[in-house]
């Protein structure tokens, strides 16, 4: 993850300011010539003609969808352009998230979901100076008070993009649940017949109606998709199921499921593969079709009979993983313009 700590510049004119708010985003695009003048009043009469805009849930992706543009880059003004902006407003250190280096089960474990997701705060590590913590608010106090109360640490705030954060954290308590529901049914047992369980649902989140299991393959499925992997590993080993993605050629070990659940995600991927669950001690080999927002993806499937059990290997086949944007590769914002301007020349 890039951890970015910029200096501190004078806070914005005006009072103190003890929540997060349009006008206050405003001024601070202003000061730090991230808005022309033009866009700046055109942001203006935005807000003034909107009666309830000062309660939107989240000012910096209201300002991010007006469309409006980075002066300074010459580009469309997005949300973590606005979020760097606040760190180097407020000195708090700014954090690009990458989700392969955060530990999800742990996540998952250090807060508790309803929690994490009102406040929209993600527990990202704890080291012996405290426990390390991504906000989307500058002005949360308070929410880290609670947190340095609950857990008897103390918070070592860092700012990140609200989606980011909430991708995440859907991503890590989705699996956790849906792993923990799998457990609690008799029908994670491993000569349980999921054969009737063939529809991947199209929704991003867990449905009241799916099944456990269905819901943790789904997860799976869509956080390898988020990631751009272009394979998904799951390897029973003795006490545990690894799973892993290979993205940009290398393995990543992104999740740890416990043993006896092992069996049932493995016969729903090959029931949609249309393959043989009764048969474990041959190697086969399936595919599997899905529409994602982007477009239809394909998975080769392939299993293998090992000593802990089988291993299934998922090769992804996803047209919108062919073509890159150099905004999209990761590249800190003095990376890109040194680059561009090599590239230009």
């Amino acid at each position: 993850m890039d951890l970015l700590v910029a200096p501190p510049l004078p806070p914005p004119v005006g009072p103190p300011h003890e929540s997060l708010s349009i006008a206050w985003l405003l001024r601070l695009l202003q000061e730090q010539g991230v808005l022309h003048a033009a866009d700046l009043r055109r942001a203006r009469r935005h807000f003034e003609g909107a009666g309830c805009v000062a309660q939107v849930e989240d000012p910096v992706l209201w300002l991010a969808r007006l469309g409006l543009m980075d002066a300074r880059h010459r580009r469309p003004l997005d949300e973590e352009t606005i979020v760097m902006a606040m760190a180097q407003a407020t000195g708090i250190p700014y954090l690009r998230i990458d989700p392969l280096q955060l530990d999800l089960s742990w996540v998952a474990g250090a807060l508790s979901r309803p929690f994490a997701l009102r406040h929209v705060v993600l527990p990202l590590s704890q080291t012996q100076a405290g426990l390390r913590v991504a906000v989307c608010d500058p002005f949360a106090a308070e929410v880290l008070q609670n947190i340095e109360q609950m857990a008897r640490l103390p918070t070592l705030p860092t700012l990140a993009c609200r989606s980011s954060i909430l991708q995440v954290l859907r991503q890590a308590h989705g699996l956790k649940d849906s792993v923990a529901a799998a457990l609690d049914d008799p029908r994670h047992d491993p000569l349980y017949n999921v054969e009737q369980l063939v529809r991947l649902g199209q929704g991003t989140g867990l449905a009241a109606d799916d099944a456990p299991v269905i819901s943790a393959v789904e997860l799976l499925f869509g956080y390898a998709f988020d990631q751009r992997a272009s394979d998904i590993h799951i390897e029973p080993r003795r006490e545990s199921s690894q799973v892993r993605l290979r993205i940009d050629g290398i393995l990543h070990d992104v999740h740890r499921l416990p043993r006896r659940v092992h069996s049932a995600i493995l016969s729903r991927i090959k029931t949609l593969a249309r393959l043989d669950i009764a048969e474990r001690r041959r190697p086969q080999d399936g595919r599997i079709k899905t529409v994602r927002a982007q477009g239809a993806v394909e998975l080769r499937v392939s299993t293998l009979p090992t000593a802990f059990g089988e291993k299934v290997v998922l090769r992804i086949f996803d047209p919108s993983t062919r073509h890159y944007d150099l905004t999209t590769l990761g590249m800190s914002a003095p990376d890109l313009a040194t680059f561009s301007g090599w590239v230009a020349q």
